[in-house]
């Protein structure tokens, strides 16, 4: 019997979604004079990091973002990224027992890990790389494979079935923190095990059953597996 575990990284395995949240108005005040502080994400269609940028030209400066837009802001955000690890380190800290969680979980021959993101490659890689988790082993899928997140998690269950040579598996399990990883596990019928590293509360209000908070428990978050 195989399983799939795939995890998001923003608010799963890094707590950054207020670093991810600030390199992007950052970027949009810095680019296009625009204060998008008070988006409402969940408005969004797609939340990703591409899909945010669409809807931000889209509903706020009143056109396409063409490639050229694109590219500049994807490497306006790594930079603000950057700067903002070297402001503080702590800006990119793990949740709680992640990277720990994650190796444990390698060792279980039952068990195919993947990670799928609404984040950029650079991005993503970034986050991955100064948090401390290791993750070159294992397939990967980001804004840059696909708009959506039903896209992106279709594109590293493919990913996962050639890398693990398993045409398919048992059971697949997301590990997620957002509305959106609730309707893409819907959308796809796998099983969500909530992440809610600040007790906001949104994933048991959505009637997710299992939620942790970090992974400091191994055990008691392995048995939800």
């Amino acid at each position: 019997m195989k399983k799939l575990v795939i995890f998001d990284i923003d608010g799963t395995l890094t707590n950054t979604n207020e670093t991810d949240h600030k390199a992007f108005e950052k970027a949009y005040l810095e680019l296009y004079d625009i204060d998008v502080a008070g988006l409402d994400y969940e408005e969004v269609e797609n939340y990703t990091d591409t899909g945010i940028a669409q809807h931000i030209f889209e509903v706020v400066i009143g056109r396409t973002c063409g490639p050229v837009d694109m590219r500049k802001i994807k490497k306006k955000v790594y930079q603000n990224l950057l700067d903002l690890y070297n402001e503080s380190e702590s800006n990119f800290a793990e949740v709680k027992g992640a990277a720990d969680f994650l190796e444990f979980l390698k060792t279980r021959d039952e068990l195919c890990l993947a990670i799928a993101t609404g984040c950029w490659e650079h991005s993503a890689n970034f986050k991955l790389n100064v948090s401390g988790i290791d993750y070159e082993e294992l397939p990967i899928s980001n804004s840059d494979n696909d708009i959506s997140r039903v896209g992106i998690t279709k594109h590293v269950i493919e990913q996962a079935k050639k890398q693990y040579e398993c045409a398919a598996f048992d059971e697949i399990i997301y590990f997620g923190d957002g509305a959106w990883d609730f309707k893409m596990a819907q959308a796809l019928g796998i099983k969500l095990i909530g992440v809610d590293v600040n007790n906001n509360g949104r994933l048991k209000e959505l009637g997710v059953q299992n939620i942790i908070k970090d992974y400091s428990n191994k055990e008691a978050v392995f048995n939800l597996i």
